[in-house]
């Protein structure tokens, strides 16, 4: 799908922008609101505080970080690649659903949001390396990234987290969700921030080790 999306030149406007560009990322969740709100939460996220504060720290992070994106090959993505998108008739993906985050972006962040649903899906490690092997093989067998690419990988799978997070924050706040909902994704993304710490040489390791 990839590989069929980047042949594919459309003129008019995409609605979302590029994931980088993550003060775009919900109109009612612009930066400044965003950091307001981490630091000044309702007093039923109180013992959430240390997690948002740390949400907080990688969002400044990363900002500090963008302009070094927008270098980067960028095509057509999906944006949105998970297991809930993806049809599957006896172990081979048959159809991919839900084409609404198309949009023009850095090719590799495709690579970014469905290795970021693997950490969250399996917490066995080993299981998980070999998950992410068998995924990184599939991928450069149709597509090849250039070193700058894979370099960024970590850093764009924390984005990817960030963007839930805001996504879902911005649900709260139009009233659609309610708190558990919200909490769950602080958790999530705390738990992906971690284990990219901890791990993101490994990940780095194993994707050139496919290519080399």
């Amino acid at each position: 799908m990839l590989k069929a999306l980047s042949e594919l030149h459309l003129e008019q406007p995409f609605v979302y922008r590029p994931y980088y560009e993550i003060e775009h990322s919900h109109p009612k969740c612009p930066i400044p609101k965003v950091i307001q709100w981490c630091m000044y939460s309702p007093k039923e996220f109180e013992d959430y505080k240390l997690s948002l504060e740390s949400i907080l720290e990688q969002l400044l992070l990363f900002q500090e970080q963008a302009h070094l994106l927008k270098n980067l090959p960028h095509q057509l993505i999906h944006g949105d690649l998970n297991e809930s998108n993806v049809l599957v008739n006896e172990n081979k993906i048959i159809a991919f659903l839900d084409f609404e985050f198309v949009t023009y972006d850095l090719r590799i962040m495709e690579a970014a949001v469905s290795i970021s649903e693997l950490i969250i899906k399996e917490p066995v490690l080993d299981q998980l390396r070999r998950n992410l092997e068998r995924y990184i093989s599939g991928l450069i067998s149709v597509q090849s990234y250039t070193f700058d690419e894979v370099q960024f990988l970590p850093l764009l799978i924390k984005l990817r987290r960030l963007d839930v997070f805001i996504h879902f924050l911005g649900r709260f706040i139009d009233g659609k969700d309610q708190s558990h909902i919200l909490k769950e994704q602080v958790d999530k993304t705390i738990e992906s921030i971690k284990w990219m710490n901890d791990h993101e040489n490994m990940l780095i390791e194993k994707w050139i080790s496919q290519i080399s």
